[in-house]
Parts: C-alpha cells; sequence; structure tokens
C-alpha cells in the first residue's frame, strides 16, 4: 500500500552543494519521493538560492532558504522545523544518501509506535570519491557508557547482520525519523535543538532530551543509508589502551571541532545528567572529562581556553534549561542506567 504520511525532509548545508546534489537525486529515487517536503538550509553567505541548480523532479516540494549566514546546525534545523507543519520530520545531512525504500520502510513501522520519538536505520559508509558503496557500518544509533562517553554502535565494523532491531538510548543525526509531537515536548524557548552548541554532538542532546521526556528510540535493521563520513576518531576503542591513537585523532582534528566538542560535552551534562546517577557514576565521569581537558591544556591550551570561555557565558542559560527539563524528566535514574552500555 503507498504510503500517504507526509515528510519534511530538512537538509542543513554548508559549503557542500555537491553533497546536495546527490543526496537529492537519492531522495527522488526513494519510492515515497511524492510525499516528501524537502528543505534545504543554506548556512552559506556565500552562495544563495539560484546558485542550487536543482530540479524538483518528483518530490512533494523542494525549497531552498537562505539563513544568510552560517548560523549552526542547531539554528538551521530550528527554523526548519518551526517553517514546516508534518508529522514527521526527516533530518539529514548533506553526504547522506538513503537507499530507495529507507524512508518508506521507516514511517511504515514508526507511525503505530506511540513510544517510540525518533527511529534511524543501518547507515553504512559511503566513499564519494569512488561513488562506491561500502558494507562497513557508520551507525547503527549511539551507545552511552557509564563515563558519559557516547559513541556509533558498531562503526568502523564489518556489516554482518549482527545488530538487531530494537531500543537504543540515541540516533545520529546524519538521519533520523523524528515525529513533531515529540519534539514539541522538549522544546525550550522555541529551540528544539539547543543553538548554544552550534554544532557537534547536538544529537546526542536531543536524544537524551527525548528519553528523559519519555520517549524511546528506535533501530530498524532493514532500512539502509549510507554516509560519507570525513572523520572517524577512535570509535568504541578506549582511550587508556589507545593512547598514541587518542593523541593522533585529537592533533587531525579542525579547531572549532576541538572548541566546541569540548563546550558541548559539559552543556549536555550539565543540562541532561540525574542527580542520583551523577553521584553513583560521577568517579568514572570526572576521569574522562579530565582525561581530555588535560590532553587539551597541554596540546591546544588557546583552543581550550575559548571553550572554558564559551561554556562560561553559556552556563546560566545552560542551567535554566537544565531546572525545565529536570522537572518534566520522566524517567528514572534506574531507567537511565540500564540503557548504558
Amino acid at each position: 500500500m503507498k504510503q500517504t504520511e507526509i515528510i519534511d525532509v530538512l537538509i542543513p548545508s554548508f559549503r557542500d552543494l555537491a553533497y546536495v546534489y546527490e543526496c537529492i537525486a537519492h531522495l527522488q529515487a526513494s519510492s515515497i519521493c511524492s510525499d516528501l517536503n524537502v528543505v534545504v538550509l543554506n548556512n552559506d553567505n556565500k552562495i544563495h538560492q539560484n546558485d542550487f541548480k536543482i530540479e524538483q523532479g518528483d518530490l512533494r516540494s523542494l525549497i531552498i532558504i537562505d539563513i544568510g549566514y552560517n548560523s549552526g546546525y542547531g539554528y538551521a534545523l530550528n527554523k526548519g522545523i518551526s517553517l514546516t507543519n508534518s508529522n514527521y520530520i526527516f533530518v539529514c545531512n548533506s553526504d547522506v544518501f538513503v537507499d530507495k525504500t529507507y524512508l518508506e520502510k521507516l514511517i511504515n513501522f514508526f507511525k503505530d509506535k506511540e513510544e517510540v520519538g525518533q527511529i534511524t536505520g543501518k547507515i553504512l559508509r559511503y566513499d564519494f570519491r569512488k561513488h562506491k558503496k561500502t558494507d562497513i557500518i557508520d551507525t547503527t544509533g549511539l551507545v552511552m557508557y557509564r563515563n558519559r562517553r557516547v559513541v556509533d554502535r558498531g562503526a568502523g565494523e564489518v556489516d554482518k547482520g549482527q545488530f538487531f532491531d530494537g531500543d537504543v538510548f540515541g540516533i545520529s543525526g546524519a538521519a533520523t525519523l523524528i515525529k513533531r509531537h515529540a519534539l514539541s515536548t522538549i522544546c525550550i524557548d522555541g529551540e528544539y535543538y539547543d543553538e548554544n552548541m552550534f554544532m557537534y554532538k547536538e544529537d546526542v542532546d536531543l536524544s537524551w532530551r527525548l528519553l528523559l521526556a519519555g520517549w524511546k528510540s528506535y533501530y530498524f535493521k532493514d532500512a539502509i543509508a549510507y554516509h560519507c563520513r570525513t572523520s572517524t576518531g577512535l570509535e568504541d576503542k578506549p582511550y587508556l589502551t589507545n593512547i598514541t591513537s587518542f593523541i593522533d585523532n585529537e592533533s587531525r582534528k579542525k579547531e572549532y571541532v576541538k572548541i566546541q566538542s569540548m563546550k558541548n560535552q559539559w552543556l549536555l551534562l550539565i543540562k541532561n545528567e540525574q542527580a542520583q546517577n551523577a553521584i553513583i557514576d560521577g568517579i568514572f565521569i570526572v576521569f574522562r572529562e579530565g582525561l581530555v581537558l588535560i590532553h587539551n591544556l597541554i596540546f591546544s591550551p588557546k583552543l581550550s581556553f575559548i571553550s572554558i570561555k564559551m561554556f562560561y557565558f553559556q552556563l546560566s542559560s545552560t542551567l535554566k534549561k537544565r531546572r525545565l527539563i529536570q522537572s518534566k524528566s520522566k524517567l528514572s535514574a534506574n531507567e537511565f542506567r540500564r540503557l548504558l552500555s
């Protein structure tokens, strides 16, 4: 039966036209393309709507929105959410290419699961230079450890069908289908995504807040998409037993990535960590954060102080958000702990 649910597809874009064209070409080939309202959120002030040479094709609609400056990932998505009104929102990185039935399979499974707030399929890696699909897993959902480190489950592994349908802690922001109603329950002052975060780890924050609000995140293995991930980090390897790799990985990160990643990790902990669990896992959390901070202070002192300064100026608004989030929490500390790996 043809799917009649309308999906708003939001694609944040910043100096990535080649990816955007390929991304939309795959959406146009989707089995439910006529049910897709595609919105490209252009964060690049050097190009404008007319520079996007894209035909609507069989899509329900295709709109390019010029934001006018690099507003950040969260702001762009918030704008897209506020300008659309369908019950389902597909957040899609420009370098994600969906399989023909990806969205059809997700929406058919998803729409009758009242407790599920967001869902993802199996995301495999794509070699954009060779225009070639791979069988290497990019993500099958997010995993959180006791020290509050979060990784993409299965990242870097060969796909052998080793991950099955089921609940996950969270979902990578690369290709997630979300219920608008679920987003409305975590909205704070018009923000669904936390704009203080600008970019990086906003998907972890969103997933955590959805959990606290009583929503589940779900992985559905039969839906396939591909991601042109440009950096892989340590994946799920422990820091202490891979110190050389950790230092090498940190040295290759761009400056703005280091600043935002460190700051945003603290912001999401301040906002979302439940007091009981902070006490229970405090030693693991402090050790991990201390290790990362000491490394950055030694090897990137200037960037570390910039990150600390930004965190300080955003702390007051973050504490306000924390009070709202925790006051509405429907998830017990024990229930949360059962989701940790």
